[in-house]
């Protein structure tokens, strides 16, 4: 007698984590590392001991295998970094390809659940299959949920990469120098900021601030528009004489502009050292805003850039 669906549940059930370990697995993304790391890290050991500083500083080249000072720092600076970099990226790899494998043989087993129930005839039985697939979407939603940057992953992993090449700059830089000016204690707390850049902590941290510097350079932005106030130039004022230039014979804006005195008067205002916030306002604004801030400029950018006097 052939053995029933509901007879073969507890196996199609026990059959889930397996799946879901294969999908976590399958698709890390990176190829297997060409060295053989834990032959490298064997290697490197010596200069991860803690008594480094001590054989620097020591007046036997011996301590220090035959090494002179610097050759010393940069031989311990550079096996810590290779160590940190293993583990980094190994840390990296596990990262993207855990949770890409965790939601793929997740969503797999449902599908596969889903279908046993809509074949089984057994009205039990399509309850229980029903039940195990709400489990499996439930824990991976739950998985989704506390693992909530899936979708931020890759700009985690971008922002710990440039941190990591901004530490690393500090450290080369600090190795051009010989040993009076770059000594050891200083180059391994700049190791130790080249490791923590490598952490999450860390790129979500440098987000962040990056993210509240940009609206704070916004918010001041919109401040200095919100200040503009638009009135008619008069015929004598510098705001008339601007747009006589730009927008010839009459200075009205239907007129068609000329091209090389809008890009000459743009490139100007932008690069105008006295009043930095000048570049985020928009060119009409600023020639018709009222304030003494912008005459002053205005004033200014007549005389640098010779723009003529308007015929009364």
């Amino acid at each position: 007698m052939p053995t029933s669906t509901w007879q073969r549940l507890p196996n199609v059930v026990a059959m889930l984590p397996a799946m879901l370990l294969a999908g976590c697995s399958a698709f890390s993304g990176y190829p297997t590392n060409y060295q053989n790391t834990s032959a490298v890290i064997a290697t490197d050991t010596p200069y991860l001991a803690s008594d480094v500083r001590t054989r620097e500083n020591s007046s036997s080249a011996a301590d220090r295998g035959g090494l002179n000072p610097q050759q010393y720092r940069d031989a311990v600076i550079y096996a810590r970094m290779e160590v940190i970099d293993i583990y980094y990226y190994d840390f990296e790899s596990k990262l993207v390809g855990s949770y890409d494998g965790l939601s793929l043989g997740a969503d797999l087993t449902t599908l596969v659940l889903n279908g046993l129930g809509a074949t089984t005839g057994s009205a039990a039985t399509k309850a229980a299959l029903a039940a195990a697939s709400e489990g499996v979407v439930g824990a991976n939603a739950a998985v989704n949920t506390d693992l909530f940057y899936k979708k931020t992953l890759p700009g985690l992993v971008a922002q710990m990469r440039a941190s990591r090449q901004t530490a690393l700059v500090t450290i080369k830089t600090g190795l051009q120098k010989p040993v009076a000016q770059y000594p050891l204690d200083e180059a391994l707390l700049d190791v130790n900021t080249y490791y923590v850049a490598g952490t999450l902590p860390s790129a979500v941290s440098t987000i962040t601030s990056n993210a509240g510097a940009e609206k704070s350079t916004a918010d001041a932005q919109l401040n200095a528009l919100s200040s503009i106030k638009f009135v008619a130039p008069a015929a004598t004022s510098s705001t008339h004489q601007i747009l006589v230039w730009l927008y010839p014979p009459d200075g009205r804006e239907k007129s068609p502009v000329v091209i090389a005195n809008a890009t000459a008067l743009t490139n100007w205002k932008n690069a105008d050292a006295a009043d930095p916030v000048l570049a985020s306002i928009p060119l009409l604004q600023w020639l018709y805003d009222t304030s003494s801030t912008s005459e002053t400029a205005r004033q200014a950018a007549i005389t640098a850039l010779k723009i003529p006097k308007v015929s009364q």
